[in-house]
């Protein structure tokens, strides 16, 4: 149970470390007996759970980020990027039966899955004939994984979906029922053989017995050692030495640190490159093309199975450049985190904020902004809407700023459908090229639906607007409601509210005991979690 515990609380709270940035110690100790761990490949897909709550009732849910539960397909929603949900939810929620009659799951539990839904899910290709929900861990409770893994895998099932939303020209969005094949999976496993290669590979071991030799050697301080120096905690002086000796040697063990941990870096990164030779590089998913059609795989993951730690060995070259190229016109219409302001769909949004009087509504930390304003909701938009002097011009600037919104995605459109044949990207990888451009389908197909969400979006916004009575209408569509869960897009209107707000405000104050800052990922996360184990429910806001 403890090295259960274990694993769920790294691979969700912390997440993976990259093998580079592992301590010294650890690094040299999973290179030299890479046996020890299992290995599999690094899914480029995205996260979901399914489970059994309390009442043996099933649901899927984004709860390892943070999400609520949904007991239906629909009460997904219904925007393209979340298709692949409901997708998900209904092939699951055809299989759930066969879960329950052989007692795989009990009441509480829940398996961590990620699903590839399409040929291109995400940055990495995969094949497009089945779509995979792939088995990744227990999330919840205590149901024998392997168990599970062995009545579901190779499972194919077919569903059909409704009034699935669809968009051939980047404007518009049409709806149709669509049939989806998925198939039950698991992560492909990397075998013992293939390990053995790298432990015999002669560069490697040569850099090894470099690195061992370096971190022996004196480091010029004292009698200290390389590896003494950076393994030296400098909270504590040590016995023997003065106060003030210890001032002077503390700033040289600062000076020689980092200049040790520069030679580590070069040191790691030569081991690691090797490494993807030999792992990363000549390989091709399980999911996806071969490698000789140009399929490729994002890096591998490794689980010290005794500890329940783990790294990956990511090819952060090919993976980085891949993935910006493929998001770089979608990211200029919408994006999130620290690139949102940076889009239109940002700047759109900050401009309308600007316009209500209250900018950090877009920007900054707008659920600390809005808390200056009172303690209930009601008290907030009141307080919030008396920057709003003059009603009727107020909702003619901000239409104005959404029909300029729209004329510049159109035009961005136009130039995009023109010149996407032009759009190319060519990486070397072992002295073969991988070839990406906007004229393939699968990419053209996410950058359109991108357009495609964008209008919609304004539209919505734009009717609300139009319609909206009071200032406190206008400033309800740019609350941002500490309890509601609001999709990862940022574009969504769709939202979730805690029905027990006292259970809520609980599961917020246990989250700011636990985490340093809040509201953050992690933070709301667990808040979430807290507030469904204390048996919380939600409801949908449209």
């Amino acid at each position: 149970m403890r090295i259960k515990s274990i694993t769920k609380n790294i691979i969700l709270n912390e997440g993976i470390e990259h093998i580079e940035n592992l301590p010294i110690k650890e690094f040299l100790n999973a290179v030299k007996n890479l046996n020890k761990f299992r290995v599999t490949e690094k899914i480029d897909g995205v996260n979901i759970v399914f489970g059994m709550d309390e009442n043996g009732k099933f649901y899927t849910s984004r709860e390892s980020k943070g999400g609520k539960r949904f007991y239906k397909e629909s009460e997904w929603g219904k925007q393209i990027w979340i298709t692949g949900f409901r997708a998900a939810h209904k092939a699951l929620e055809k299989i759930f039966p066969v879960i329950k009659r052989r007692n795989l799951m009990k009441p509480g539990d829940a398996i961590e899955a990620e699903i590839l839904f399409g040929a291109l899910p995400n940055t990495v290709p995969y094949g497009s004939k089945s779509n995979q929900i792939i088995l990744l861990r227990v999330f919840e409770g205590n149901p024998d994984f392997d168990i599970i893994k062995k009545a579901l895998e190779n499972i194919s099932i077919t569903i059909e979906l409704k009034n699935v939303p669809t968009t051939n020209d980047g404007k518009t969005i049409e709806y149709e029922d669509r049939k989806y094949k998925w198939k039950i999976s698991s992560t492909p496993q990397v075998p013992k053989s293939l390990l053995d290669k790298v432990k015999s590979n002669n560069i490697i071991k040569q850099n090894i017995k470099k690195l061992e030799e370096y971190l022996n050697q004196p480091s010029g301080i004292g009698n200290l050692t390389n590896l003494m120096v950076i393994s030296i905690p400098l909270n504590k002086k040590p016995e023997g030495i003065g106060s003030e000796n210890w001032k002077i040697v503390k700033e040289k063990i600062k000076i020689k640190r980092e200049q040790i941990e520069q030679v580590l870096q070069t040191f790691k990164l030569d081991i690691k490159n090797e490494m993807l030779n030999s792992l990363v590089r000549k390989v091709a998913s399980k999911f996806g093309p071969s490698y000789e059609e140009g399929g490729w795989i994002e890096g591998l993951v490794f689980l010290d199975t005794n500890t329940g730690k783990q790294f990956k060995l990511v090819d952060k070259t090919i993976f980085t450049e891949m993935n910006k190229f493929s998001w770089k016109i979608r990211e200029i219409i919408s994006a999130s985190g620290g690139k949102k302001l940076k889009s239109l769909m940002g700047r759109i949004q900050l401009r309308m904020a600007e316009i209500i009087g209250h900018p950090r509504l877009v920007s900054g930390f707008p659920k600390q902004y809005i808390s200056k304003f009172g303690t209930t909701d009601e008290e907030i938009i009141n307080n919030l809407s008396k920057s709003i002097q003059n009603l009727e011009k107020t909702k003619e600037e901000l239409v104005k700023i959404i029909n300029y919104g729209e004329k510049v995605a159109n035009r961005i459109l136009d130039w995009y459908i023109k010149n996407k044949s032009k759009l190319t990207k060519t990486i070397t990888r072992n002295n073969q090229e991988i070839v990406v451009t906007y004229d393939d389908p699968n990419l053209n197909k996410k950058t359109l639906e991108t357009f495609a969400e964008f209008f919609s979006y304004m539209k919505n916004i734009k009717n609300k607007i139009m319609s909206a009575n009071t200032p406190q209408e206008i400033i309800t569509l740019f609350m941002p409601n500490p309890s509601e869960e609001v999709s990862i897009q940022g574009n969504v209107m769709e939202k979730a509210i805690p029905i027990n707000k006292k259970l809520w405000k609980k599961a917020i104050e246990k989250a700011k005991k636990t985490f340093k800052v809040y509201p953050s990922a992690y933070a709301n996360g667990f808040a979430v979690r807290e507030y469904k184990r204390m048996g919380g429910k939600w409801k949908n806001v449209d």
